[in-house]
């Protein structure tokens, strides 16, 4: 009789990803600015800032977030589940739309040093965002 021989392989090891700290959404001056805070090695670094990415917004539990298309799990949004951060998201929008653009600061966190990118994105279509601005407005009641 001739048994098979059970062999376990290993696994290759992960490369490491972008581990997000933090998303913040936010109007400085008049410019609607996100900022991105992350830690994470050279070569992700590079794959963040070098990456397209969409917004998605899942309007049944309020979350709105950003889909880099080299790591697609790798979302950094907010989720809208009160109504001060609805409205911060409306001014936020409603700053958006009327600019036709908004600002992405990367901020990424190593040991001994932080690195810090800005990315003025404009906005030829707004008619995503006034769409996200609509849902939300219901949310409050059509309250700014």
């Amino acid at each position: 009789m001739r048994l098979a021989k059970v062999v376990k392989a290993k696994a290759a090891p992960a490369s490491p990803k972008v581990e997000l700290i933090g998303t913040f959404f936010s109007i400085v001056g008049e410019e609607p600015l996100i900022t991105i805070l992350v830690s994470c090695e050279d070569e992700k670094w590079r794959e963040l800032l070098q990456s397209p990415f969409g917004f998605v917004y899942n309007r049944f539990i309020k979350a709105l977030g950003l889909v880099y298309e080299y790591d697609r799990t790798f979302v950094p949004g907010v989720m809208i589940d009160n109504i001060d951060t609805a409205k911060i998201m409306i001014s936020w929008l409603t700053r958006t739309i009327a600019a036709k653009r908004y600002t992405i600061q990367y901020i990424r966190l190593g040991s001994n040093r932080a690195e810090n990118v800005l990315a003025t994105i404009p906005i030829d279509d707004t008619s995503v965002f006034e769409n996200i601005l609509s849902d939300l407005k219901e949310v409050v009641g059509g309250q700014k």
